[in-house]
């Protein structure tokens, strides 16, 4: 319980950094902002149903609007929190799913370098004392691609006498932080049970994990095999038809596998036998 708290106490005690700004906050604009801004009342906006809220505007009668604006946020996030907690364990990790998928489009859809910068602050605080084993296999994930395409990039940008700084700064920063929340995904949450919704998900899940799972298991076993076998260190030329061997092997072995388990879907009526 308290591996999640924490993360939420500290997203609290940030809420009130939004009242800095000038401009209210998303999705909570009134008719007078829409007058203002669009120059008229939308009629769908205008004839709306209206629900009158236990904290309209973030304030309880009787008590000081700062102290109402805390006390309401903790009762928003006591409540959402209850009902995720009591609801059960499987509904956590399809919920933990469903929110990977909406931070995996807010950080596609994040044009801003700062904004990207502070979700991976965010992001490593989640890791908990995870931080910089993360940090690390992230980094090691994006290291060489993010290098290919930041040296090809910025040789077209110079020579084309373009800015490049901010696109660059950017485009890392987004890669390390669509790279960093797929981590943390992939090592809080059971995926079979986020996917447990769908039986074709949670099918093909299992077939692709048996995929992976036997790949490694012949991989290890090459090179024990390899190690057994080695007195002194391969040759160039020695170690070049090993990598040929073992690639033929897999390419074989794929092209078996996959006719296999597609005579045995078949079988079972999950393609168009006609």
């Amino acid at each position: 319980m308290k591996k999640i708290l924490y993360p939420i106490l500290i997203l609290f005690i940030l809420i009130p950094l939004g009242l800095l700004s000038e401009n209210p906050a998303w999705a909570e604009w009134d008719n007078e902002y829409y007058q203002e801004v669009l120059g008229f009342i939308p009629r769908g906006i205008e004839n709306a149903f209206h629900l009158r809220a236990l904290a309209p505007d973030y304030t309880i009668d009787g008590l000081n609007d700062v102290i109402a604006y805390y006390l309401s946020g903790m009762l928003g996030v006591a409540l959402i929190f209850g009902i995720f907690y009591f609801l059960g364990k499987n509904l956590r990790d399809r919920t933990l799913f469903g929110l990977y998928l909406l931070g995996l489009a807010v950080i596609l859809a994040s044009h801003s370098s700062y904004l990207l910068l502070f979700f991976a602050f965010i992001l490593l605080l989640l890791a908990r004392s995870q931080w910089l084993k993360m940090l690390k296999k992230s980094f090691k994930a994006i290291v060489f691609f993010n290098i290919a395409i930041t040296l090809g990039y910025l040789i077209i940008a110079l020579v084309q006498q373009k800015p490049w700084l901010d696109y660059l700064l950017l485009f890392n920063l987004r890669v390390f932080d669509l790279t960093l929340t797929t981590m943390l995904f992939s090592h809080y949450v059971n995926i079979a049970l986020a996917l447990s919704f769908s039986k074709t998900l949670s099918f093909l899940l299992s077939i692709s994990l048996s995929q992976i799972y036997s790949y490694q298991k012949s991989y290890e076993n090459f090179m024990l095999a390899l190690k057994s076998r080695l007195i002194k260190k391969m040759s160039e030329r020695a170690q070049k038809e090993f990598i040929t061997s073992v690639f033929g092997y897999f390419f074989t072995k794929a092209l078996y596998d996959s006719e296999e388990k597609s005579l045995a879907l078949k079988a079972r009526g999950f393609f168009d036998k006609s």
